[in-house]
């Protein structure tokens, strides 16, 4: 693959990329089932739209203001419309997904083209790669969250901020001024402040131009920026204010915006960690990519490549602004996880291809190298282990094409076998297909692994970063393919909802007391109250269902005057590390 080719060419490989990327992704996010707490809230604000018929404020569970803004469940929604147009069925896994899907392709297909215009087209081409493999990334790609569709609409309002930045072009003004209240959409009102904080300080610490006064004047244009996207995002919040009141406010506003920030005596948002856990969380989302890290710090010690490119490449300095500022909002913050890092994840990319590009420069320790073929060897076992494992899984998958069965319809057409032939292969009756996989992965992995690692350690580092990125989408995507369905299959509320169902009629009240039962609500497709006092419900004199965990049960020793019956149980752990769920009819 020549990536020094004409930008013609370049812009047609990636919209074929781009075409594959989605493909891909998309098959991915339909196999597993929806397991997880945040997958499951999410989707039931989906599953609330269609059934209130309400764009504006759905209420989970009937009752629950949203915790997070509905562009994310708008693109979800109107998916799962476009896709299933003469078919009258339930909102999907798939469609649940199919807005991080979406987002993922869409940051690839911008930030290839953005860069290509910017940069050498082997830097443009790393920057995607080394973004698509890094861990937090490719994981929020298959996802039912918000974060990607929020990444994505940041990432356009800053690379349209820089381009503004340039040249004022109309065009870039109305573009930029959208994606920014489609940002603060994606996930609140930091998708317009972040912004508007790496802008400022991007030039106000401009040192190589004008003076100081003149630097403030350069902020002057994008004050009707910042207004007009401020006045656009504002039009949903009046309009779900008018809805939900008071309740919204605390709730969008305070509980997942400021008490995430500002530690809060009333509210506990979750996540709380101490400042370090941000370093920790940064490179864990960066991984594979953090492995390279005493590299990258030995190349920046010897070549003062830092230095060099803040003074020289504009872009660079940008992207370092982008991730610094949110490794510094990350800190100060009181709630701390890895995916506040993945709107930064673009600009920690660039930098890293810059990075380990001018690296072959550097004159490496015997140390550094030492721990770099270390690293790939346990990478490489880990790799043939995920085959092993993946054998056993072919061969048990497609166990219907085996060896005896070729033996059986070669008989049925007159060709005659040896008996000692047949009596081997009953002893060794394998998958065909399933060998033909494992041998098809087995020499992709040590192919690809192989060029990865003669290139990075004969000089041609671009080249063997590209090799290490397709490595590890590879393996992610033949782990989410083969081994994944086995662990979620563990917590797969979907058969124990059927189950429920079947037991309490459409038109009954269903309550979950204790925890939140999320995945299992959305695969009930109806709504399933919060309480966390039974006196919620037995003072209605009715008889009543709930749902609860293993861990709560003794709680309903507090129901002297009432009979209780288990109705139904589910054979796996749904309540995460309360242990399993229980369907109880409480009869008052």
């Amino acid at each position: 693959m020549n990536l020094y080719k004409t930008t013609k060419y370049n812009i047609a490989l990636i919209l074929v990329a781009t075409i594959f990327i989605f493909t891909t992704l998309i098959f991915v996010s339909g196999i597993n089932p929806i397991t997880t707490r945040g997958e499951g809230r999410e989707g039931l604000v989906v599953q609330a739209m269609e059934r209130q018929e309400n764009l504006i404020l759905p209420l989970r569970n009937g009752v629950e203001i949203p915790s997070k803004p509905p562009l994310y469940h708008w693109i979800s929604y109107g998916y799962d419309k476009l896709t299933n147009l003469d078919t009258i069925k339930n909102i999907d896994v798939t469609s649940i997904r199919a807005p991080s899907v979406i987002s993922a392709s869409l940051i690839f297909l911008i930030l290839s083209v953005f860069l290509l215009k910017r940069a050498p087209s082997i830097i443009a081409f790393l920057t995607v790669s080394i973004l698509f493999s890094s861990l937090e990334f490719i994981r929020y790609s298959t996802q039912g969250r918000v974060d990607m569709v929020f990444t994505l609409f940041l990432a356009i309002s800053m690379i349209g901020l820089y381009k503004y930045n340039e040249e004022k072009s109309k065009l870039t003004f109305i573009l930029t001024t959208i994606c920014l209240s489609l940002s603060a959409l994606g996930k609140g009102p930091f998708g317009i402040i972040i912004p508007l904080l790496i802008l400022g300080i991007f030039i106000l610490f401009d040192f190589s131009k004008e003076n100081y006064f003149e630097r403030i004047k350069k902020l002057f244009p994008f004050i009707p920026i910042f207004l007009f996207s401020i006045l656009l995002a504002s039009i949903w919040y009046y309009l779900a204010y008018n809805i939900g009141g008071e309740d919204f406010l605390n709730t969008q506003l305070g509980k997942e915006n400021v008490y995430r920030v500002v530690k809060s005596d009333t509210i506990e948002v979750g996540h709380n960690k101490p400042f370090y856990f941000s370093f920790i969380y940064l490179l864990s989302a960066i991984l594979p990519w953090a492995l390279f890290l005493p590299r990258i710090i030995s190349t920046i010690l010897q070549l003062k490549i830092f230095k060099v490119m803040l003074a020289k490449d504009s872009l660079f300095r940008f992207a370092s602004i982008w991730l610094l500022v949110f490794l510094f909002a990350v800190t100060v913050s009181v709630s701390k996880r890895s995916v506040y890092f993945l709107p930064a994840l673009p600009a920690f990319a660039y930098i890293f291809a810059i990075l380990i590009s001018n690296s072959s420069k550097a004159n490496l320790s015997k140390i550094i190298l030492s721990f770099e073929k270390v690293i790939f060897n346990i990478i490489y076992i880990l790799s043939i282990t995920l085959f092993v494992l993946l054998t056993i899984l072919s061969i048990l998958y497609f166990s219907g094409v085996s060896t005896s069965s070729v033996v059986s319809l070669l008989s049925l057409n007159g060709i005659q076998i040896s008996p000692k032939v047949i009596l081997i292969l009953s002893y060794i009756d394998v998958s065909l297909i399933g060998i033909a996989i494992c041998l098809l992965f087995l020499l992709f992995i040590i192919n690809t692994f192989s060029k990865a690692k003669n290139s990075f350690f004969n000089e041609r580092i671009e080249t063997g970063a590209l090799y290490f990125s397709i490595y590890f989408c590879f393996l992610f995507l033949v782990a989410q393919i083969s081994i994944a369905p086995l662990v979620f299959e563990q917590e797969n509320p979907e058969s124990f909802s059927k189950v429920v169902n079947q037991e309490v009629t459409r038109d009954s009240k269903i309550y979950q007391y204790g925890g939140e039962f999320y995945a299992l609500s959305f695969y009930l497709n109806r709504d399933v109250t919060v309480i966390n006092d039974f006196s919620e419900i037995v003072s209605t004199g009715l008889s009543t269902y709930v749902l609860i965990s293993e861990k709560d049960i003794k709680n309903l020793k507090l129901l002297e005057k009432h009979e209780i019956i288990q109705v139904a149980i589910s054979n796996r752990n749904l309540a995460n590390r309360d242990g399993k769920v229980l369907l109880v009819k409480i009869i008052t």
